[in-house]
């Protein structure tokens, strides 16, 4: 299991996040509000494929995808 330093995050707060999750597919989303699309970006092609939506408030458990693109809804 892959420690919190194993990621990043780029956040426009309230807006959209791109996140770099590593090995912990758990992230908290317990300072945002409301729904978040959860986007797969292919870290080859940059392609961003749509997927599940999350609701914010809480600690979520996010796809097994190394890139993801969360965007407001």
């Amino acid at each position: 299991r892959g420690s919190k330093s194993d990621r990043w995050v780029l956040r426009q707060p309230r807006r959209q996040m791109l996140v770099y999750l590593g090995v912990d597919k758990e992230f908290d989303l317990s300072s945002e509000t409301g729904t978040f699309r959860v986007n797969v970006v292919n870290p080859r092609t940059g392609e961003a494929t749509p997927g599940a939506t999350v609701q914010a408030g809480s600690k979520v458990t996010l796809p097994n995808a190394t890139i993801l693109w969360l965007t407001k809804q």
